[in-house]
């Protein structure tokens, strides 16, 4: 949730608690809707996984359509980001490079974008499903190098 430290100020903690009750439980639903897990929830974000990138796109911009749809609590905007790779099951958490990346690409985003990893839009390229803007190479923090990233476009 983008600016979530100053929201949760303003709004006090009985209020903000309801708002992220309202958060988790949407994005439980969405991710449940398309076939994925929610692995953990992080206070004004959250983890997920899926089968495929084609269920993870069509989750994201479910996600952020509930969001800032006329159901929400209040006015906010969330970032999400988008990677596929191998990870490290640990219990019931998922560790490793491609999780990082993953939360990268996330803090990346402002409020209200997707932001997928070029491999993620490679493999979405073939769908008239999917409307992208422009590809950039960006420095994710930690990680060495440039990485292409590139939004996927969504309406309300």
């Amino acid at each position: 949730i983008e600016d979530s430290t100053n929201l949760a100020a303003r709004l006090g903690d009985a209020e903000w608690t309801r708002v992220i009750k309202w958060h988790d439980d949407t994005i439980a639903s969405v991710t449940a809707s398309h076939g994925g897990t929610l692995i953990k929830s992080l206070g004004d974000g959250a983890m997920l996984a899926f089968e495929s990138t084609r269920m993870a796109a069509r989750a994201a911009i479910e996600v952020q359509r509930a969001i800032s749809g006329q159901d929400a609590p209040i006015e906010m905007r969330v970032r999400i980001g988008v990677h596929i790779g191998d990870v490290v099951h640990a219990d019931d958490d998922l560790l490793g490079t491609a999780v990082n990346k993953a939360a990268r690409i996330a803090s990346s985003a402002n409020g209200g974008q997707i932001i997928l990893s070029r491999v993620v839009q490679a493999m979405l390229g073939e769908s008239p499903e999917f409307t992208f803007g422009d590809t950039i190479e960006a420095e994710l923090k930690g990680l060495p190098g440039l990485h292409e990233i590139t939004p996927l476009e969504w309406t309300k």
